[in-house]
């Protein structure tokens, strides 16, 4: 008897007792992710405007879906621009004239006229995927278990922003581009749980963001397009920041069209040696082969 009951209170015991962890809280899936391929040292790669391809147009539903499907561990680039009734939508240019059907400044048509627009390639054709809101996009994104960068154009309120964010639910597949010390920390205060890319020139840069309020673990530091630092992306990563690196820019005179000329990638996996945790590119299939898929998993 005594046997039996003992066994028991083993097996009760054992019950009450779990060893999966509990699920992270909303917001914190992200930072967890960061951490791990930074600890791994391990590079992703993000998708300048989405990735956009022959037929597949900048900042378009299509070219955003095209690219988790081929790579579900990119982060998205996509550019927030508002129209003239308030509603927020994607769009590089001020202007409609390279990439829509249409010309003219973007932010003084109303959405019902903009949801109209169908979108042109880089090449200039034409398509059938039109200009989608940031909520389509939103709504993608987490569909597909992918991650977006929100780069949030001139004029455009951060604040409507994280409210989009807020009402899809998106806190963990969304990233907040900024570019000045100011809205960074207008975001951090706005949604201390949103992961937040920032300009960071030097370890000290990023401390003065964290002392002024940004969470450390929500700091990603974007450290610019020109000369890989790897004494610089070391001090980041040994404070436990993550830093971003682009090899995008001008057609023929980025570092993705100077690196990839003689057909070797070299220089992509030495920067993810270096301690790069995003290579942020308008060449993404060349540049996540180098790359390798990461281990960790959001």
């Amino acid at each position: 008897m005594h046997r039996v009951l003992t066994t028991a209170i083993i097996a009760a015991l054992l019950a009450g007792c779990s060893t999966t962890a509990p699920a992270p809280a909303r917001g914190e899936r992200l930072p967890l992710w960061f951490d791990c391929l930074r600890e791994r040292g391990e590079a992703v790669i993000g998708a300048h405007r989405a990735g956009p391809a022959p037929g597949l147009p900048e900042n378009a539903l299509t070219t955003m879906a095209a690219t988790l499907a081929r790579n579900h561990n990119a982060l998205l680039e996509i550019d927030v621009q508002a129209s003239a009734d308030g509603v927020l939508f994607l769009l590089h240019d001020d202007r409609l004239d390279r990439t829509t059907e249409a010309s003219g400044p973007a932010a003084a048509r109303t959405w019902a006229e903009l949801r109209q627009l169908r979108l042109r390639d880089n090449g200039g054709a034409l398509t059938e995927a039109y200009i989608p809101s940031l909520a389509d996009a939103l709504a993608l994104a987490m569909s597909q278990g992918g991650v977006v960068q929100l780069d949030i154009k001139r004029g455009v309120d951060f604040g409507a922003v994280v409210a989009a964010v807020r009402a899809a639910g998106a806190e963990d597949h969304v990233i907040i581009i900024t570019y000045r010390d100011d809205d960074a920390l207008a975001v951090a205060r706005a949604a201390p749980d949103l992961m937040i890319s920032a300009s960071v020139n030097a370890p000290v840069a990023a401390e003065r963001l964290i002392a002024a309020g940004l969470r450390r673990d929500r700091l990603l530091a974007w450290t610019g397009t020109r000369t890989p630092d790897p004494a610089l992306f070391a001090a980041l990563r040994a404070a436990g920041i993550e830093p971003l690196f682009g090899t995008l820019g001008r057609a023929g005179e980025r570092l993705d069209d100077r690196w990839l000329e003689d057909g070797d990638a070299r220089e992509f996996a030495a920067l993810e040696r270096d301690g790069v945790v995003v290579v942020a590119t308008d060449r993404g299939t060349a540049v996540e082969t180098a790359l390798g898929p990461p281990s960790c998993r959001r």
